[in-house]
């Protein structure tokens, strides 16, 4: 898209036509000028000659001597030699014999001894197909520049163009990408571009983001949520800046077999988020939330009932209920769903923001044995329903990040 004519091509259009307009009237001020002076030349011989032949100066000549030479002057085509200028003529008003009056147009010589002079007027007609013509050729020579030359770049605009080339992108990627900052910006968009750049984000990246509409718009929102936002929705403003600026919580959707994190929805596979949701339950419903892992060669019965109700209400899978209530809960089933959680959350959100929705141990001395909880907070953890009797959705339509 071609940027915005600035206000200083304008300028030089205006000066351009500003300057025909002065050379017109340098080309008429000199036509008259140089036909005044061929008049001066040659004029005062004619008259001298005129009065001659009638015997010296009698006022009584003089009428009919001027309308002579009148006649004269507007039978000969008088050229200035200019493009602008099409012709001018001359038209004598008075020729007398003394002092010459007050006149913008008069010429003195002297016949002898006798001073005379001669009044006169010179009009030229303008070249109104030359000037015509200046004009076309400055218009289009203004269309061209305003095509062709780059509008002068701001101080501002020109220290992130350097950015964005140190970055990597071309110089026809820079001038795209930094055209909004050619505008007056203000400082809390220029602070959020700094601070987007810094956290390492691409610069185009950095320049939609800080330029969002101001709708969805938010620079205390978390930048790390913001990037991830971003990722998962790129273009969308909306959605991404959402995600930054949902509340760090973890919720439940056993419904839609999902769970939102940080307001971004992740599906997981049936069992994996029934032991989730099952150590989400211990970690809100008792004092610290640590669940001891059954022996390594004695399963657990008692927590393994406690998991078959939970999977039986939430219509878990048929293998693993019959697993649970024939041998018990096992620490290898423990271990192995907290892996497929963890797998699928860092998926999703990475290593470090899914760290805190994760997972944490603690080794007894004594026995040896692990512990684990969920990390999330209690107050930070929203279970949901607590009855299975709303039928399960179809996935296919629920807004899942994958």
């Amino acid at each position: 898209m071609k940027p915005k004519v600035p206000s200083s091509f304008w300028l030089l259009a205006a000066g351009l036509l500003c300057a025909l307009l002065l050379t017109v009237i340098l080309a008429y001020f000199t036509a008259t000028e140089k036909l005044s002076a061929a008049l001066e030349q040659q004029l005062p011989a004619v008259v001298n000659k005129a009065l001659e032949d009638n015997h010296g100066f009698q006022q009584k000549v003089v009428p009919y001597l001027l309308e002579q030479l009148n006649a004269d002057l507007s039978g000969i085509s008088l050229q200035p030699g200019s493009v602008l200028i099409n012709r001018c003529a001359v038209t004598l008003f008075q020729i007398g014999e003394g002092a010459a009056p007050d006149s913008s147009r008069t010429m003195q010589w002297l016949s002898g001894t006798h001073p005379r002079f001669a009044r006169f007027e010179i009009h030229c007609v303008l070249n109104t197909a030359g000037i015509s013509v200046a004009s076309a050729v400055i218009l289009l020579f203004l269309l061209v520049s305003a095509w062709l030359i780059p509008a002068p770049v701001s101080l501002q605009r020109e220290r992130y163009i350097t950015k964005a080339l140190q970055s990597g992108c071309s110089m026809a990627e820079a001038l795209t990408l930094t055209q909004p900052l050619q505008a007056v910006v203000t400082a809390e968009r220029l602070g959020f571009l700094e601070q987007l750049l810094e956290q390492h984000f691409s610069f185009a990246d950095a320049m939609a983001l800080a330029f969002c509409s101001s709708e969805y718009w938010d620079p205390d929102c978390d930048l790390q949520w913001l990037k991830l936002g971003w990722h998962i929705y790129p273009a969308d403003c909306r959605r991404a800046f959402q995600i930054a600026k949902a509340p760090a919580l973890l919720e439940f959707q056993l419904s839609r077999s999902s769970v939102m994190v940080h307001g971004v929805t992740i599906e997981l596979p049936r069992t994996p988020l029934l032991y989730y949701y099952w150590y989400a339950i211990q970690r809100v419903q008792t004092a610290e939330g640590w669940v001891l892992n059954p022996a390594s060669n004695k399963p657990d019965l008692v927590l393994a009932q406690d998991i078959s109700q939970l999977m039986e209400q939430w219509q878990g899978h048929k293998k693993a209920i019959q697993d649970l209530q024939e041998q018990g809960l096992k620490a290898k089933t423990l271990d192995q769903n907290r892996s497929k959680i963890r797998d699928e959350l860092v998926s999703v959100l990475g290593a470090e923001l899914a760290h805190p929705y994760l997972f944490d141990s603690q080794k007894s001395v004594r026995t040896g044995r692990f512990s684990y909880r969920l990390m999330t907070a209690p107050d930070s953890v929203l279970l949901g329903q607590t009855n299975s009797s709303e039928p399960d959705r179809d996935i296919s339509e629920m807004p899942v990040v994958i």
